[in-house]
C-alpha cells in the first residue's frame, strides 16, 4: 500500500478530524504531528492516476477539509511509500507550512480566465517566410539563429500581453485580494502568430470579499471585449510553493 496525501492544516480546537469519503473505498485519515495535521489516505500501489472520478474525489477531499480550516493543498500525484515518510514531512518542513498557513488563512482562490487578441504589431510570420527566402536561407547557423529570435520575439509577446491584461485586473480588483499570479500562452498554437492568447489570472481573496469580487467580476465582463470566465472559490492550489514533488 502506499499514502495519498490530500492536504495539511492545524488541528482545529486540538482535535483530528476523521473523513469517509462517499462512493469510494477509501477511508481518509489525519495524522497529528508536530503541532500539524496531514489528511491521507491508504491507496493501492497501482494508483490509478488518470481516472477522473479519483480525480474529484481527490479535490472533494481536500475541500471538505477547506471548508472547515486553512488548508495547504496537495496535487493529486503526491503520494508517498511509508507512514514514517509522512511524519518526517510534517517534521522537516513544519515551519515553512505553518509560514504557508499564516499566509492562506481565511483566503480563498479565485480564478479568471480571459481570451484576449493580438496587439496590432508586425506578424511574426510573414518574418519568418521572409527569412526563409533570404538569401542567409542555406546557411543551417544564420537560419537557426533567425528562428531562434522569431520564437523569443514570440515570447515576449506573450508575457507583455500577459503583464498588460494582469495590471488591469489587479487594478479592477484592487483591494480584493492578498496574492496575484498569471499565466498565458497562445490559445490556439495551429493559428500561427496572430492566434488569441488565453490568459489565467489567479487571486488570493479572503473569504470576506468574495461576494465583492463576484459583483466586479459581473460588473467588468458586461463592458469587457474579452471573453471571460470566473471560477472558484477553490482551495488556494495556485499559491503554494514551490509546486509539492511527487515523493515516490
Amino acid at each position: 500500500m502506499k499514502f495519498r496525501l490530500y492536504c495539511i492544516f492545524e488541528s482545529p480546537e486540538n482535535r483530528t478530524p476523521q473523513y469517509s469519503s462517499p462512493g469510494e473505498d477509501l477511508r481518509v485519515q489525519a495524522i497529528k504531528k508536530h503541532g500539524l495535521c496531514a489528511a491521507f489516505s491508504e491507496v493501492p500501489d497501482e494508483v490509478p492516476i488518470d481516472a477522473v472520478s479519483t480525480l474529484m474525489m481527490h479535490h472533494k477531499t481536500i475541500t471538505y477539509f477547506f471548508d472547515r480550516v486553512t488548508v495547504i493543498p496537495f496535487r493529486f500525484d503526491t503520494v508517498l511509500e511509508d507512514l514514517s515518510d509522512l511524519e518526517l514531512l510534517l517534521k522537516e518542513k513544519g515551519d515553512s507550512y505553518r509560514q504557508t498557513l499564516r499566509r492562506l488563512d481565511g483566503c480563498a482562490e479565485m480564478g479568471i480566465r480571459a481570451i484576449v487578441g493580438e496587439e496590432a504589431a508586425e506578424p511574426l510570420s510573414e518574418a519568418g517566410c521572409r527569412d526563409r527566402h533570404s538569401p542567409d536561407a542555406s546557411n543551417p547557423g544564420l537560419l537557426y539563429l533567425r528562428n531562434r529570435k522569431i520564437h523569443y520575439t514570440g515570447e515576449s509577446r506573450i508575457a507583455e500581453r500577459n503583464e498588460q491584461v494582469s495590471a488591469k485586473f489587479r487594478t479592477a480588483f484592487a483591494g480584493m485580494f492578498r496574492e496575484f499570479r498569471s499565466d498565458a500562452s497562445r490559445l490556439d498554437v495551429g493559428s500561427g502568430d496572430r492566434g488569441p492568447f488565453l490568459i489565467s489570472l489567479y487571486f488570493l481573496v479572503p473569504k470576506e470579499f468574495l461576494m465583492s469580487f463576484r459583483h466586479q467580476f459581473a460588473a467588468l465582463a458586461a463592458m469587457d471585449s474579452a471573453k471571460l470566465l470566473l471560477s472558484g472559490p477553490w482551495p488556494p492550489y495556485n499559491f503554494v510553493l514551490p509546486k509539492e514533488p511527487r515523493l515516490t
